[in-house]
């Protein structure tokens, strides 16, 4: 039977599943704060998280996007009678079946479909403490963060995951990243809960990092097309282990997405 790992930080309590797929390993969280869900976890841990559920109180389900791994369990919740809230511009999708590339089902199953309903500007806890929803695109149009100033915490979704990017999927906006990073690090915050990172402490500077190093890896990339190089040869110098990803994946996922993104969209 698969367990989730539970941690407590400010009040927030966290539940991380783990998923393993052709030696790639991955976690993935839902966050519980004062009566609201953040994020439900992906369908094939649907059992693990079920469990998790039944031990909150839980008014309300807040996404910060659309994809099967945070809202994979939404309908499970919404068959309870809780409210499910997304972006405004998910409403619809979010209501019709769903087919993932065969890597992605592996990982987390299709999610199944469900009612839900457009997100306002501030969500309000069970005890009347608020989270300010920002929008943040970039990994996904209809993607928002979360802002709970009361505890410094920011929930950001797929928008950290880790300092350093070195695979993009093919739909990524990466400028559109940059400016939302840019936008979150106005805010004061220092815990930062992310959907596959976890709970991360000094959460505004491991925010601030990762944008340096988008920076500096733009930098280079367009340093390099200057020069002459090709989309293949920047992926070789700079990504030489991650080929591997994009065909695992049917080429929706890699390294060369990333370069692509900041070679045509600078």
């Amino acid at each position: 039977m698969k367990k989730l790992k539970i941690e407590t930080y400010r009040g927030v309590k966290m539940a991380a599943g783990y998923r393993v797929f052709a030696g790639y390993g991955l976690n993935t969280c839902s966050f519980w704060v004062d009566g609201v869900i953040v994020d439900t976890g992906p369908r094939s841990l649907r059992e693990a998280f079920r469990r998790f559920f039944a031990g909150q109180r839980v008014e309300k389900v807040v996404l910060t996007h659309s994809h099967e791994d945070h809202s994979g369990n939404a309908a499970l919740l919404q068959a309870q009678g809780i409210p499910v809230y997304v972006h405004p511009s998910a409403v619809a999708e979010v209501a019709r079946p769903v087919r993932v590339p065969f890597y992605r089902w592996v990982f987390w199953r299709s999610r199944s479909p469900f009612q839900a309903q457009p997100l306002p500007e501030v969500v309000e806890t069970a005890g009347g403490r608020r989270l300010y929803v920002i929008p943040a695109p970039g990994h996904a149009p209809d993607h928002v963060a979360y802002y709970y100033p009361e505890e410094g915490v920011l929930f950001t979704g797929d928008l950290f995951v880790s300092t350093s990017t070195k695979l993009g999927m093919r739909q990524e906006d990466y400028g559109a990243w940059m400016q939302t990073l840019a936008k979150l690090l106005e805010y004061d915050f220092d815990l930062v809960c992310c959907g596959h990172a976890g709970i991360v402490p000094q959460g505004k500077e491991a925010l601030a990092e990762k944008l340096h190093k988008l920076q500096e890896l733009k930098d280079t990339i367009l340093n390099l097309q200057e020069k002459g190089w090709t989309d293949r040869e920047i992926e070789k110098k700079l990504f030489p282990h991650y080929r591997k990803v994009e065909l695992l994946s049917g080429g929706e996922w890699g390294s060369i997405h990333l370069i692509r993104a900041f070679m045509h969209k600078a």
